[in-house]
């Protein structure tokens, strides 16, 4: 379960970008939230409509044109969509633009640099350009396995890039905490998810970043974006 920042979400409006089957949108509405969601995949929305009963607030859409007013939401939240966009700053500018005056954003992306994906990052080239090999001989998804790796994710981000991309994009950075416990291959293969969560439970203040697998972003709309000055 994503560690969401605490946030008073009664009767503030919110928008789940890429929202998949609609998880977070039932946990906003559960917490008294008006909630909007889209996403890319059509499949996904359907899954979506499924979980949630209902089809309000849902539409397929991309994040690099939203269909919503300026300054419609409270609160945008984003789980896991940032790394597969090309481009990040087009991203936040609409964000930027949907978002009220002070608006919060919520943000998670992979540490990409903790311990269970360094000593495999020379595989990620190989598995960007020879794909195509490793497909026909079925060696493909474990070494994808292996090294955590999405081939789909155009950018990698630490605390420092993260904080500097969004203060270059007018959000101010309330806190970026890690979150999930990495270890390397075969070690995480060993144990099952309950040692994992007794050992965030017992040990979490304690575990560094470096044995993380995500970061949370809490951040607040600080000013608006000029879309023409990012696009030139």
């Amino acid at each position: 379960m994503l560690h969401i920042p605490s946030l008073d979400l009664t009767g503030k409006y919110v928008l789940d970008i890429g929202c998949w089957w609609g998880w977070f949108m039932r946990y906003a509405q559960d917490h008294g939230a008006l909630v909007s969601g889209f996403d890319i995949e059509k499949s996904r929305i359907a899954d979506a409509i499924e979980f949630l009963h209902d089809s309000k607030g849902l539409c397929v859409a991309g994040v690099e044109q939203m269909p919503y007013k300026t300054g419609t939401f409270d609160i945008a939240f984003s789980n896991h969509v940032m790394e597969h966009v090309q481009s990040d700053v087009v991203m936040l500018c609409e964000i930027n633009r949907i978002l009220t005056k002070n608006g919060t954003f919520i943000l998670a992306v992979p540490n990409d640099f903790s311990i269970s994906v360094l000593p495999f990052r020379p595989f990620r080239w190989f598995l960007k350009h020879k794909s195509k090999f490793l497909k026909k001989y079925h060696k493909y998804d474990w070494l994808k396995s292996i090294t955590h790796s999405d081939i789909e994710h155009y950018k990698e981000y630490t605390r420092k890039s993260l904080r500097t991309l969004l203060e270059a994009n007018h959000f101010k950075v309330i806190s970026i905490k890690s979150y999930g416990l990495e270890l390397p291959y075969p070690i995480r293969g060993r144990l099952n998810k309950t040692i994992c969560t007794l050992i965030n439970w017992f040990l979490g203040p304690f575990i560094p970043p470096f044995f993380r697998c995500e970061f949370i972003v809490h951040a607040e709309k600080i000013g608006m974006i000029n879309y023409e000055d990012i696009i030139q």
